[in-house]
């Protein structure tokens, strides 16, 4: 994620950028070296109104994988296709 952070304040140098994240394990769990005109937030755990795509997440599991297991990441993907 540094190499990213720098590309992006070199991109955009001009601007102050606010990123908000999730708190997805490898978002928080580096210490990074913040360019000056990158600040980063993270939402609190739990806010889906904050992520709208949780709300399709949320919605898609009700409907077609409500009491299901399924084997691996490609077997989702591949029920998701099929949708």
């Amino acid at each position: 994620m540094s190499i990213f952070l720098e590309e992006l304040s070199k991109q955009y140098s001009q601007y102050r950028i606010v990123m908000l994240l999730d708190k997805a394990g490898r978002q928080t769990n580096q210490l990074l070296n913040m360019p000056d005109n990158i600040k980063l937030m993270h939402q609190c755990p739990y806010s889906t109104e904050l992520n709208p795509v949780e709300l399709h997440w949320r919605e898609i599991r009700a409907k077609y994988f409500h009491n299901e297991t399924l084997e691996s990441l490609d077997n989702v993907a591949d029920t998701l296709e099929l949708l």
